[in-house]
C-alpha cells in the first residue's frame, strides 16, 4: 500500500463495515492473506462482486461474495492481479486513520470515483 501505507505505520480501524459486507470500491482494508492465512495485508477494494476487472488481456469478473484487491504501487504490489479475488470472509477491517508517525495522522480517503472513472476505462477497451 506504499505509499499511502508503509509497513510500520499504525493504523486504526472499523470492523462493522466488513462483517455487514458493504465495502465500496476505493475503502482500504485489512485482510487475511489469501496466499497465507498467518498474515495480514493492506489492500485497497479496487472492484466489488458484479464488476469486471482487466488483468492483462483478459477480462475477469469478480464473483459474488468477493472483492478484487490492489496496492497502491501497483508495479510492485502482490495482490488480486496474482492471486484472483478474495472472499469477503477474509476481510477484517476497514483502515479509517494513519496514527502513527505522528507527523502523517489523518484519514485515510476511499478514492471510489477516481477507481470507478478508470474501472470503465479499463472495461470499456475490451
Amino acid at each position: 500500500m506504499e505509499p499511502t501505507i508503509r509497513t510500520n505505520d499504525i493504523v486504526l480501524t472499523e470492523h462493522i463495515t466488513t462483517m455487514l459486507n458493504r465495502t465500496k470500491r476505493g475503502d482500504v482494508v485489512i485482510a487475511k492473506s489469501p496466499t497465507n492465512p498467518r498474515s495480514y495485508i493492506c489492500k485497497r477494494v479496487t472492484a466489488v462482486q458484479g464488476d469486471k476487472v482487466r488483468k492483462g488481456l483478459f477480462t475477469e469478473f469478480v464473483p459474488k461474495g468477493h472483492v478484487w484487491l490492489e496496492g497502491d504501487n501497483r508495479s510492485n504490489s502482490t495482490d488480486s492481479s496474482s492471486y484472483g479475488p478474495v472472499p469477503q470472509a477474509l476481510l477484517r477491517g476497514r483502515v479509517l486513520l494513519k496514527v502513527w508517525p505522528l507527523n502523517e495522522v489523518g484519514y485515510i480517503r476511499s478514492r471510489a470515483a477516481s477507481l470507478r472513472k478508470a474501472e470503465e476505462a479499463r472495461v470499456a477497451d475490451t
